[in-house]
């Protein structure tokens, strides 16, 4: 009796092994998803900073890489941007100044996966009243 208990006792069942088995599956799977997700947010923002530091480039240039006066202008960098600034006069009523003020929007966008991704900044700059044309 006591050999018949011992062997009984040995090893693990068939069901025990499978339910193990799809408890491994469903952990990896779940383990796999999460990973996936970091990876992808990591892309997202690597591509959110690197558009950040374009735009940070793009807005000190005005008024010297890029001239200060009314238009659009647009570009390309590097990879997978592309970039537009808009200025316009500034609603200025003191005409006598020799300054005027201009309203600059700079704006990068790129194409993260299926979707268009931009992100704009919006600040004012004084220039010449006749900014050369």
């Amino acid at each position: 009796m006591s050999n018949h208990a011992k062997n009984s006792s040995d090893g693990f069942t068939l069901v025990e092994v499978v339910v193990a088995l799809a408890i491994l599956t469903v952990s990896l799977v779940v383990l796999l998803r999460v990973f996936s997700a970091g990876l992808d947010r990591l892309r997202v923002n690597q591509s959110e900073s690197v558009a950040s530091l374009l735009l940070q480039s793009l807005i000190s240039g005005v008024g010297k890489t890029v001239a200060l006066q009314a238009g659009v202008e647009e570009g390309d960098f590097p990879q997978k941007y592309h970039w537009r600034i808009e200025i316009v006069p500034y609603d200025d009523n003191e005409k006598s100044s020799p300054v005027s003020a201009y309203s600059v929007v700079a704006t990068v966008v790129w194409q993260e996966a299926q979707n268009q991704k931009a992100i704009s900044v919006k600040t004012l700059r004084l220039g010449p009243r006749n900014a050369p044309k």
